[in-house]
């Protein structure tokens, strides 16, 4: 009796648990389907979950592939500031330095006097026929230029002497000329600008014997003496300063450098 009661229970009891639900679908079917629902649902939120991952991570790389790159930065390198368009700077006025004058070529090398200056043969005595003055005012430089007609055979340099002086005076008088000037030359040579040898004179140079220049080296020339077969002219310069000497046997050219 009792196994009768048991087998009998359990066969009501599985009765029950496939008996239908309220619209024909068994309870177990209606269980195992919603087991089968919840697992698609997990599966479709991964699925979903990835591509939307997916997706944010192609546009992250589309925007990184578009940006300009940045340029690389050294370390210790400073970095250079960008200029302000607002505040542009004036330019510095530049000094130019005004040229210094340059000697002439012909004076490279050649050794200047400061002082007295002494030299020549006084075993010739050319006549004294011309004088002529140029200045080259942009080479810094002033030349005077004493010409002779030497005598025949005769390859030296006259007797000449260059000096400074505070005063400029006559020959065999000693009388004061008034030279125009800050600083005043004294030259002397041994020729003859008089022929005395007639019974009467002979001028044997004949140009002028006063010259006033405008600089800006020499500003005077005169003419201090022609005695006893020695020929003197005092020169006024704008200021003292050195000079260099040429001599032969037809010129005497005195070159002042500034």
């Amino acid at each position: 009796m009792t196994d009768f009661n048991d087998e009998l229970r359990e066969a009501l009891s599985r009765k029950a648990t496939d008996a239908p639900r309220p619209g024909g679908i068994p309870d177990g079917v209606v269980r195992r389907a919603k087991r089968r629902r919840a697992a698609n649902a997990t599966l479709a939120g991964g699925l979903a979950l990835t591509l939307a991952f997916g997706g944010f991570l192609g546009v992250r790389a589309a925007m990184e592939a578009a940006a300009p790159e940045a340029p690389e930065v050294v370390p210790g390198t400073p970095s250079e500031p960008s200029p302000d368009p607002t505040m542009t700077p004036s330019p510095e006025p530049t000094e130019t330095a005004e040229p210094s004058p340059e000697p002439a070529e012909e004076l490279l090398g050649v050794d200047l006097r400061c002082g007295r200056y002494e030299d020549g043969s006084d075993e010739v005595f050319p006549d004294f026929v011309d004088l002529s003055i140029n200045e080259k005012a942009g080479a810094g430089i002033a030349r005077i230029r004493f010409q002779f007609e030497p005598m025949a055979g005769q390859t030296d340099a006259p007797w000449h002497i260059i000096d400074f002086t505070d005063q400029l005076v006559t020959d065999g008088e000693g009388a004061p000329v008034d030279v125009e000037g800050q600083a005043f030359v004294a030259v002397t040579f041994m020729a003859q600008g008089v022929d005395l040898s007639g019974e009467e004179f002979v001028e044997i140079y004949t140009g002028p014997k006063e010259f006033h220049l405008d600089g800006p080296i020499i500003l005077e020339v005169e003419q201090t003496g022609d005695y006893e077969g020695m020929v003197s002219w005092g020169i006024g310069l704008s200021e003292r300063t050195c000079y260099a000497v040429d001599a032969g046997p037809d010129h005497l050219t005195i070159t002042f450098v500034r």
